[in-house]
């Protein structure tokens, strides 16, 4: 009984197929990265234009030569200019997806913090401690941590324990 022996075909990568055989991609027409930007853009009848490609979190995602870039950081930086150094992006019309320079504006982190719905912002927006003290300059202090406390409160806590 004879034995056959199989055996694989080599591996020829680093033979070049001829110009006939490249697949089809590579015969694709190249575009430009704003070319292919504006293609994943939709305007909206509120104004907005909208990122219909890949998003995170709500906001759009862009990759150019292999880096990653947000959709409306890119959209600023094509159409204003860029974006000054410290400062970040905040959206006017609170959509993340909208990349229409018009609705966006560069500002601190911290303005844009206190601008958002966030548990930050709600707390800064507040007035008054919870017992109806109001917080100003008067009658506030800054704890070490950042955090505001009532100086009547504490008068009050101090009379109690003493």
């Amino acid at each position: 009984m004879r034995m056959q022996v199989i055996t694989r075909p080599t591996r020829r990568s680093h033979v070049r197929r001829p110009d006939t055989e490249r697949s089809e991609l590579s015969m694709q027409p190249q575009y430009t990265p704003a070319e292919r930007f504006w293609s994943k853009v939709l305007a909206l009848s509120n104004g907005c234009w909208e990122w219909q490609a890949h998003k995170s979190d709500g906001y759009g995602i862009f990759d150019v030569r292999r880096k990653r870039h947000l959709a409306h950081r890119f959209a600023y930086t094509l159409l204003v200019g860029p974006i000054p150094e410290g400062l970040t992006i905040d959206h006017l019309c609170r959509n993340r997806a909208c990349v229409n320079p018009l609705h966006l504006e560069p500002l601190t982190m911290r303005e844009n913090i206190l601008r958002g719905v966030g548990l930050t912002a709600q707390r800064a927006a507040r007035t008054q401690c919870p017992r109806g003290h109001p917080y100003d300059m008067f009658n506030t202090r800054i704890r070490p941590c950042g955090r505001r406390a009532c100086r009547a409160c504490d008068r009050q806590r101090k009379r109690v324990t003493f």
